[in-house]
């Protein structure tokens, strides 16, 4: 009996835990809740940062505009120094 009594009396103390206690708490795997999350729901992106999308790799850290900015003004450069000229 006692022993059911000191199992309520932990469930229900709510006082001050050392930080460390704390952390262990938080992620406790009794204390883990997972949250379902439905495939076509891209409004929570967090829940879906670390999975792989389909299709080609980013390779680039750049965006596709930045590239693109870059690889116009290297053109040109290498044109400059072919000594081709802008068609106005």
């Amino acid at each position: 009996m006692p022993a059911v009594v000191g199992a309520a009396v932990r469930l229900m103390y709510d006082g001050a835990l050392s930080a460390p206690a704390r952390a262990r708490q938080l992620v406790s795997p009794k204390s883990l809740r997972i949250m379902a999350k439905e495939q076509t729901d891209r409004t929570t992106l967090d829940l879906f940062a670390n999975e792989r999308r389909p299709g080609r790799p980013k390779t680039n850290p750049l965006s596709r505009d930045e590239q693109l900015r870059i690889n116009k003004r290297n053109q040109l450069k290498r044109d400059k120094v072919r000594g081709l000229k802008r068609v106005s």
